[in-house]
């Protein structure tokens, strides 16, 4: 019976009664692909994905997912509720905002980003975090891989009850500046929730994808950093050479000048008298560490296991060259779980396939007893409980188990602490099939390879369209499907077989991209991105001086506005042509315009968006000129104005080019914020300019309302002493209107007068004073 009653208390994790369905992260709201953002040179955003979402009557996570030291400060790590969302990502960027969209609001929203891995919906990769004040919170994190699934908690942070509804808007950006392309790290075992327990051993796989060598500067360290919650003092470090095979030297693991994978390229062990490892788009480079979590007793106070892996080219690893900086670390990050009850200790499997593993949990010497413990496996599907009475007391253990992951999620009787812990039942080997040289598209100088430690238990054979192939590595082989078999020699175990895919690697990426347009000043030179530098230009014969080898040339005298084109070809192996267009002009046009009325209404209006008639060239800023006691919400890249953060007045917004060049030129654009506006049927009423001079310049010669046409209306205009001076039916801007005009027709002294504006279908009154001047 006290098993039976104690399983019952911990089904209540797994209850989700009236509950949003995206209350668990093995039930988000998918949102599919992100929409694309423009391709580079320029970095931007695609277009933002909305939806609203609510924590009211959501539940905690049955243990919270906690992530420590999140953007500005603070941990996500209480047990408020949380909801879950997905998408799949189109670039290596995304922005994410939660605001609070109706009562009750968060006080405090969290965001956490979570990779997938596997689709194991308890075992998420943590990537980063940020707690927001005012009920909003926004982050843009970069690193990510693209046609990626990754995973989107929201939950309030300031308290156990910080519920509310909400907001998301999500849009994917790409990182033109970037050398590091994709990248993700998995570890084993993997976190539960987050979250690591003491003393226990982790093995972190960082594997790079792909790598823009700018001005030739190549990969040449690969550095991780660990918080003081993790003990690195017997650190074991490995690294795999890229896919295809770059460069002759080797990666090794050295302490100095500090520690981290380095390429050693001639071999003598000395990472500073050589360069960094020949890098392409299409290598893939895998590195291997382990570390240990420390025990609690001696880290207190600090919970957090981050850890950060960075990058270094040649210019930054020598201080030559800044080329690379901005690449941004991926960041993995978990918590310390100081709950300790559990031993846990597994068998794997006797055979490859085979489903005899097992898993048994005993009590350690800090528990309480009875505590109960449930297994899962990644999918949250439980595999059994068990109960634990005392340290000698045996419980009935599962058995049978497959290879794969599995979490054991053990707890107290009053549910006070929850030890999260994950082991991987294994085969008798641990193998990985990989790729691990790749040639171009259509040639069959392939190879695939057997990835692990000794396989003399087991004959390897390979079977492809390349026909059959003995042992560890199959080569050469064309693209296609491959299947492995593993054949026990002594007839022990059955043959098991899996199988893997080999492609070809894509044509060179033959971009070439110029800042279009480029100003017509004799003198200036002009120089494109390059997506694979090395190539070789050709078929610009327009163009005096044009070099062929980086596509550069200094404008000449007299040379005639318009478009210039050409090719590229790159440099191989998989060799690719394209073609590109060179403008030259003989002044920018740095026009724009905000969609919609010139004046904005706070209420009404949250962000306004400027429509430029070429925008990205060159420099480019916006600024604006406030008034003296205003604030205009401007974002200086885009001209997009944020109303709602700002505060009223009149604005002049500039947008400028700056080359440099006599070609610099600006345009400037006026629009009003006010704080109150009438809603109508037919749009929204307010009063543009309180101001008008009727002295027949053609400007301001009456008083323009806005909106005024959208329902039956009538206007008054009083002086200082409350006597009307003017009164009319249907006021609509053409004909019915006030000219600094007396109901006689006679012209009224300059001073400040007051208005009503009756609206009739609404029965709403605006009110308000106007300046008539000379």
């Amino acid at each position: 019976m006290l098993k039976k009653l104690f399983i019952l208390s911990l089904f209540p994790f797994f209850c989700f009664s009236q509950a949003p369905l995206n209350d668990t992260p093995c039930l988000p709201n998918y949102l599919g692909t992100l929409p694309q953002p423009i391709g580079c040179p320029n970095p931007s955003f695609g277009d933002s994905i909305i939806v609203s979402g609510s924590t009211v009557n959501a539940n905690p996570e049955p243990a919270t997912y906690a992530l420590n030291s999140c953007f500005p400060s603070g941990n996500i790590s209480n047990q408020s509720p949380d909801v879950w969302f997905k998408f799949t990502a189109s670039a290596e960027r995304v922005s994410i905002k939660v605001s609070g969209s109706s009562a009750p609001f968060m006080s405090n929203p969290g965001i956490s980003l979570f990779m997938n891995n596997q689709g194991m919906c308890l075992n998420l990769t943590p990537i980063g975090c940020i707690i927001g004040t005012g009920g909003q919170a926004t982050t843009i994190i970069s690193g990510l891989t693209p046609y990626t699934e990754y995973y989107i908690q929201v939950r309030g942070c300031a308290n156990a009850t910080d519920i509310g509804n909400f907001t998301l808007t999500i849009k994917n950006g790409n990182d033109c500046l970037a050398c590091a392309q994709n990248s993700f790290v998995q570890t084993n075992p993997m976190a539960v929730n987050g979250f690591f327990p003491e003393n226990n051993i982790v093995q972190f796989t960082y594997t790079l994808q792909g790598y823009r060598a700018v001005n030739g500067n190549y990969l040449k360290g690969v550095i991780p950093t660990f918080t003081s919650a993790w003990d690195i003092t017997g650190i074991s470090a490995t690294a795999i050479g890229s896919i295809p095979a770059s460069g002759t030297g080797n990666w090794i693991w050295s302490n100095t000048p500090t520690p981290g994978f380095f390429y050693d390229q001639n071999g003598n062990g000395n990472i500073t008298d050589d360069m960094g490892d020949p890098s392409t788009l299409s290598s893939t480079w895998v590195f291997k560490f382990t570390a240990k979590t420390k025990s609690c007793s001696l880290t207190p106070t600090i919970k957090n296991l981050q850890v950060d892996v960075n990058t270094k080219s040649d210019g930054e690893f020598f201080g030559t060259s800044s080329a690379c900086s901005s690449d941004p670390d991926l960041r993995y990050k978990a918590v310390l779980n100081c709950c300790d009850f559990a031993n846990v200790s597994f068998t794997n499997t006797a055979c490859l396939g085979d489903c005899n593993g097992s898993i048994n949990v005993i009590g350690s010497t800090a528990a309480t007893y009875p505590f109960g413990s449930l297994i899962t496996d990644g999918h949250a599907n439980i595999i059994d409980s068990v109960v634990v009475l005392s340290p000698t007391a045996t419980s009935p253990q599962p058995t049978g188990l497959c290879e794969g992951s599995y979490n054991i999620l053990s707890t107290n009787q009053t549910n006070t602490c929850i030890e999260l812990q994950n082991v991987y039942i294994d085969g008798p080997i641990s193998y990985t099939l990989v790729q691990n040289n790749a040639s171009c598209a259509g040639s069959c100088t392939n190879s695939g390879m057997v990835q692990g430690p000794p396989t003399t238990n087991y004959i390897i054979n390979w079977s492809g369209p390349s026909g059959t192939f003995t042992g560890t590595i199959a080569q050469p082989i064309c693209p296609g499907w491959y299947h492995v078999f593993f054949v026990d020699p002594l007839s022990i175990c059955p043959t098991y077989a899996d199988s893997i895919e080999i492609n070809g690697l894509p044509p060179d990426d033959a971009s070439v991209v110029y800042s279009n347009p480029f100003c017509n000043i004799t003198g200036d030179t002009v120089i494109p991105f390059i997506v694979t530098p090395g190539g070789t230009f050709t078929n610009v014969t327009l163009i005096p001086g044009f070099n062929t080898a980086n596509g550069s040339f200094t404008i000449p005298n007299g040379m005639t506005n318009g478009d210039y084109y050409g090719s590229y070809t790159t440099p191989g192996p998989c060799f690719s042509t394209d073609t590109f267009v060179i403008t030259l002009v003989g002044a920018f046009d740095a026009s724009f315009y905000y969609s919609g009325p010139q004046v904005f209404c706070k209420e009404t209006s949250d962000t306004i968006f400027n429509n430029p008639a070429l925008y990205g060239v060159g420099n480019y800023i916006y600024n604006s000129v406030p008034p003296a006691t205003g604030t205009l919400a401007l974002d200086g890249n885009t001209g997009d104005i944020f109303v709602d953060q700002s505060t009223q007045g009149t604005y002049v917004v500039t947008h400028k080019i700056i080359l440099g060049t006599s070609c610099d030129t600006f345009e400037s654009d006026t629009i009003k914020i006010i704080d109150t506006c009438l809603n109508t049927s037919g749009g929204t009423v307010d009063v543009a300019y309180n101001a008008i001079s009727p002295n027949m310049d053609g400007y301001n010669d009456f008083w323009f309302i806005n909106g005024i046409t959208s329902e039956k209306n009538m206007v008054y205009v009083f002086n200082r002493y409350g006597a009307k001076v003017f009164e009319e039916t249907d006021y609509n801007n053409v004909d019915k209107v006030w000219a600094g005009k007396n109901e006689d027709g006679k012209k009224l002294p300059p001073a400040t007068y007051f208005y009503v504006i009756h609206l009739l279908d609404s029965n709403k009154v605006l009110k308000g004073w106007i300046e008539l001047m000379e």
